[in-house]
C-alpha cells in the first residue's frame, strides 16, 4: 500500500466534505425551471438521461430523498431576499432544512447555478409531470463553494471508472466498507472481477496509490482493461522508478516547488499537455505558450506570477510528459513484446516476468573480484562483454531481452493469433518462429536458463530454412525433412552478410523538420499503424539516449 498518496488523497476527501458543510446554506425543493448548468462536468450524454428515466419508472424519481440532491450556489443577497419571502432566518433555514429538507421551497423567481446533477434533472423533466416538477437542492454561497466543488470529485450519476477506483481505494483506507460497496455496485460485475484480480497485485495496486491525488489523470482509467494489463505481468513497469515515480515528478515539476494542490491539474488541461515534447517541439511549445496564455491550461490557477512560472518550466520539458493515459497506451505497445518473452517461461504461475526470470538467471561469475559478466548486444550480429554487479546486470539483461522482443513482435504481422507464442511448442510460418528463436537464442546468451534452448542447440537460420524447406508443396518438390549442409552453411552466411546494421555510434534522431509525429503515435502503437523499420535499428542498449551507466 502506498500510505501516503491514500492518506493525502483522504485528507483531500476529508478536507471537501468539511468545506461542503462550511458553505452548505440549507435545502430547498426547488422548480426544474429555476436550475441552470452554466458550467457543466460533463456534455449532456442521452444515454444516460434515457437510462434514469427508465430507472425513474422503475423505481421512481427519488426527488424528495436528500441522497439524491443536488448542489447550486447562490449569491448572499439573492438568498437573504428569498428567505425573507419565507419570513424564516438563514440561522433557521439551515438548522430547519437539515432535519426536514423538503420543507422549504423557494420562491419561483430564482434562478440557481447548478455544479452537478444535469442528467438526473434533464431525466426529471421529461419524467415528471407538469405539477410537479422540483427536485431537492443543496443551496452553498456563492464565493469559494465552486472552487471548493471541483477540488472534490464528482458526484454525477455517471461516475468513471478512475473515479470509482479513488473513492474505493479512500474506503478501503478509512476502513469504510458501506462506502466500498457503494463504489461497487457502480460497476458491472465483469469489471468487479478485474478489479478484484488487480487489488491482489501488490505492485500495481501501490503504484496506482501514489497516483491517486492527481485527479484529472483518472478520467481514461478503465476497468475493461485490466486484463490486459494483469495478464502481462509486468508489474515492475508501474512501480519502483517507473510511472509511479515519473508521473507525479513531471507533474510536481511543472507546478514547482511552492505548487499547488495536484488537485488543481483538471482533466482538459491533461488531455491538452500530455505527450507534448515542448522542449524540443517548437510547435509544442507554440501550442502550449498559446493555451496557457489564453488560460486554457490550469484554468483553476490565477496568479499571473505562478502561472508564469508553470509555463516556464512546461516549456523546458524534453521528454513526452506522461499521464495515467499514456501509461495505458505504452502498456498496449509493451504487450506483444511481454507476450513473446512469457513464452519462454513455462510454468509462469503467479510470478510477475521479472521474478520468473530472476528464478532462471545464471550469469557467469569471477571468484577473485566477486563481479559478473554480462553479453551487451550492440547489433543484431555484434555483441560486447562488461562487468559489474549482479543487480545491476541482471537488470540489463532484462532491458536487452524486452527491447529484443521490442524489436521483433511490435508488428502485429509477427504477434501469433494463437495464445503461446512459444516457437517450439507451436507451428507457426517460418519467419514467427525464426524470431522466435532469435529471442530464445538471446536469452540464452544473457544467462538466462530457457528449458528449450538447452536442449534444442539449432541454430535460428538454419531453422527458418528448414521451415521453407518443409513448407515446399509435396506435390512437386521431394524433402525428407533434413538440411543439406551445404546450404544449411551458405544460407546463415547470406543471413549475416545481409542483416541490417547501424554504423557508428549513431543514435536515432527525435526531431524532423515540419509537424512531427502526430500525438496518436507519439505513444508507439498507433491503432493499425505499423512501427516505424527504421527505429527497430536503434533498439539497443547503446543506442539509447541515456548512457549505459545510467540504467
Amino acid at each position: 500500500m502506498n500510505r501516503l498518496g491514500l492518506e493525502l488523497l483522504a485528507s483531500l476527501e476529508q478536507r471537501f466534505a468539511d468545506s461542503k458543510i462550511a458553505h452548505l446554506r440549507g435545502t430547498a425543493r426547488v422548480r426544474l425551471s429555476q436550475l441552470q448548468f452554466m458550467n457543466p462536468i460533463r456534455p449532456v450524454d442521452l444515454k444516460i438521461v434515457n437510462a434514469l428515466k427508465r430507472d425513474f419508472k422503475a423505481e421512481g424519481c427519488l426527488q424528495h430523498e436528500v441522497d439524491f440532491s443536488v448542489p447550486a450556489l447562490i449569491d448572499e443577497a439573492s438568498l437573504s431576499s428569498a428567505l425573507a419571502m419565507l419570513h424564516i432566518s438563514t440561522e433557521t433555514f439551515k438548522a430547519t432544512s437539515a432535519l426536514n429538507p423538503a420543507e422549504f421551497e423557494l420562491p419561483g423567481n430564482l434562478q440557481l447555478d447548478c455544479l452537478h446533477g444535469q442528467h438526473r434533472i434533464l431525466a426529471a423533466a421529461e419524467f415528471l409531470p407538469p405539477g410537479d416538477r422540483w427536485w431537492l437542492v443543496d443551496i452553498y454561497g456563492d464565493g469559494q463553494s465552486r472552487q471548493v466543488f471541483r477540488e472534490g470529485h464528482s458526484y454525477s450519476t455517471n461516475f468513471t471508472d478512475g473515479e470509482t477506483f479513488r473513492q474505493l481505494r479512500v474506503c478501503q483506507f478509512n476502513g469504510d466498507r458501506a462506502g466500498e460497496d457503494r463504489c461497487r455496485a457502480r460497476i458491472t460485475a465483469n469489471k468487479e472481477r478485474d478489479l478484484n484480480k488487480l487489488l491482489k497485485r501488490g505492485l500495481l495496486v501501490n503504484a496506482l496509490d501514489s497516483l491517486l491525488p492527481m485527479k484529472g489523470h483518472w478520467p481514461p482509467f478503465y476497468l475493461g482493461s485490466m486484463d490486459v494489463f494483469l495478464s502481462m505481468r509486468c508489474d515492475e513497469v508501474c512501480s519502483s522508478s517507473s510511472y509511479d515515480i515519473r508521473l507525479p515528478t513531471t507533474w510536481g515539476g511543472i507546478l514547482g516547488e511552492q505548487r499547488p494542490s495536484f488537485q488543481h491539474v483538471d482533466q482538459r488541461t491533461v488531455e491538452l499537455v500530455q505527450l507534448r515534447v515542448p522542449g524540443v517541439s517548437a510547435l509544442d511549445a507554440a501550442f502550449l505558450r498559446g493555451s496557457m496564455q489564453s488560460g486554457h491550461l490550469f484554468p483553476e490557477i490565477r496568479d499571473p506570477t505562478m502561472r508564469a512560472g508553470i509555463e516556464q518550466r512546461l516549456l523546458r520539458i524534453e521528454h513526452p510528459i506522461p499521464s495515467i493515459y499514456t501509461l495505458f497506451k505504452d502498456l498496449r505497445y509493451l504487450e506483444p513484446a511481454a507476450k513473446a518473452v512469457k513464452a519462454l517461461l513455462p510454468g509462469l504461475a503467479k510470478q510477475t516476468l521479472r521474478q520468473s526470470l530472476r528464478f532462471i538467471s545464471s550469469l557467469p561469475a569471477t571468484a577473485a573480484t566477486s563481479t559478473y559478466s554480462l553479453a551487451i548486444q550492440d547489433s543484431e550480429i555484434t555483441y560486447t562483454t562488461i562487468s559489474g554487479s549482479f543487480p545491476y546486470l541482471f537488470d540489463l539483461a532484462i532491458r536487452q531481452l524486452f527491447l529484443c522482443a521490442l524489436r521483433y513482435f511490435t508488428s502485429p504481422a509477427n504477434v501469433s493469433s494463437k495464445k503461446d507464442m512459444n516457437p517450439v511448442k507451436q507451428t507457426m510460418n517460418g519467419p514467427k518462429r525464426f524470431l522466435g528463436f532469435k529471442l530464445m537464442e538471446l536469452a540464452h546468451r544473457l544467462g538466462f536458463k530457457i528449458p528449450e534452448v538447452d536442449e534444442m542447440h539449432q541454430d535460428p537460420g538454419e531453422r527458418l530454412l528448414a521451415d521453407m524447406l518443409n513448407g515446399l508443396l509435396k506435390e512437386i518438390f521431394r524433402s525428407d525433412g533434413m538440411v543439406p549442409e551445404n546450404l544449411s552453411t551458405s544460407f546463415r552466411e547470406y543471413l549475416s552478410s545481409s542483416t541490417i546494421v547501424v554504423e557508428g555510434n549513431l543514435q536515432p534522431s527525435i526531431t524532423t523538420p515540419g509537424a512531427g509525429e502526430p500525438l496518436s503515435r507519439r505513444y508507439r502503437r498507433g491503432c493499425g499503424v505499423a512501427p516505424d523499420d527504421n527505429d527497430c535499428l536503434y533498439l539497443f542498449l547503446r543506442r539509447m539516449y541515456m548512457p549505459l551507466n545510467d540504467f
